[in-house]
Formats: structure tokens, C-alpha cells, sequence
């Protein structure tokens, strides 16, 4: 078992201790998310990375309902996503910097030799792969095209 669901496991059943239903249930839906991708991928148990693909895509998807929430004035609803992103947000390891971020697409681009718009194919599967779990790919994307002049 990953270091990283032993403590989603420890805090949740800390959370059941303290009776906080919001934790609970924001928990209780990320493991039911971890034992689909686990049955999908035929594995006892997701690993690590791909609990950290996860848990962003989760507060990806709070943050696009909050954006949705705030436009239709659904305070109370916008309130919820809010907790719970803030909730799963605490599992996910600190994100790079801007800069931590070109160091390593400068990096691979020299590696890989690319150039232009044509070469940010070439070089977001390598950078990604280093990256996986920690950045979002649309930043990553956005970097690499400032990067390459596109």
C-alpha cells in the first residue's frame, strides 16, 4: 500500500472519529474512484502516481464546478466544491513553480531538439512523464508553447 492512501486512509477514519461528513464523503468518493481505475487497470491497487492523477483530476473537476456555481449564484453550492477541493487539494504535493517548470521543458526540448510549434508533441510526453502529479498539463502546455515561440 502507498504512503499516500495509508494517510487518506488514517485521516478518513479520523474524519469518521470526528464525525466530519463533508471529509468523509469527499474520501469515501476518492477510494471509490481508486478501486474503479484499480479493476480497470487489473490491479490489486492503484499506485501511487496514478492516486495523484486522481486526486487532481477531482479538484479539477471541483474547480470547473465552482466556475459553473459562481456564474449561476449558487453560493451554498460553490461553498461545498470549495470544501471539498481544499480537502483533496491537502493530499497533493506542492505544485512547481513557473520557473521549475521551464528548467525542465528547457531541458527536454535540448534533449529532444525541437523546434517551434511542431515540436511541443515531441516534448509534453517526456516533460508530463517526469512531471506526472505534480502540474497540470495545461499550464505545462502553455509553458511549452511560450517556450518553443508558438
Amino acid at each position: 500500500m502507498s504512503e499516500l492512501m495509508q494517510r487518506l486512509q488514517a485521516d478518513y477514519k479520523e474524519a469518521l472519529r470526528a464525525r466530519d461528513e463533508r471529509k468523509v464523503g469527499t474520501l469515501r468518493l476518492l477510494f471509490a474512484r481508486a478501486k474503479n481505475a484499480a479493476i480497470e487497470q487489473r490491479v490489486e491497487e492503484v499506485d501511487e502516481t496514478t492516486l495523484l492523477s486522481l486526486l487532481q483530476k477531482e479538484v479539477k473537476q471541483r474547480e470547473d464546478s465552482i466556475a459553473q456555481f459562481e456564474a449561476g449564484g449558487r453560493t451554498d453550492l460553490v461553498q461545498k466544491e470549495t470544501a471539498e477541493r481544499d480537502i483533496l487539494r491537502a493530499y497533493l504535493p506542492a505544485e512547481l513553480s513557473d520557473e521549475e517548470i521551464r528548467a525542465v521543458i528547457r531541458r527536454v526540448i535540448a534533449e529532444t531538439g525541437a523546434q517551434g510549434r511542431a515540436g511541443i508533441g515531441k516534448v509534453m510526453r517526456p516533460i508530463m512523464a517526469e512531471l506526472k502529479g505534480r502540474v497540470d498539463g495545461a499550464r505545462v502546455n502553455r509553458l511549452v508553447a511560450e517556450e518553443l515561440g508558438g
